[in-house]
């Protein structure tokens, strides 16, 4: 299952809203800037700009990025949430 990054140049509340509604249960934010999001299904990074609402009107800045590999260290909610989705 693809996860994809993504990052706001300002907190929008209101993409959160958009992908919970587009994929509940399938995005998890990790400050206001920014989430990931691993939608159900074939998805593209163009799918979740869409979803998200990125570069609509009014417009919100924002990227989307596929997610092939990550590591580091953050809250354990976080690797339980990528842990949960991939699986």
């Amino acid at each position: 299952m693809a996860v994809y990054a993504v990052y706001l140049n300002e907190p929008d509340e209101a993409v959160w809203q958009k992908l919970q509604a587009k994929w509940p249960g399938r995005h998890h934010v990790v400050t206001g800037n920014m989430a990931f999001v691993a939608p159900e299904g074939i998805a593209t990074t163009a799918d979740v700009v869409e979803a998200a609402g990125l570069g609509g009107d009014p417009e919100v800045l924002g990227i989307v990025i596929a997610c092939g590999a990550y590591n580091g260290f953050h809250r354990g909610d976080l690797w339980e949430w990528l842990q949960e989705v991939q699986s």
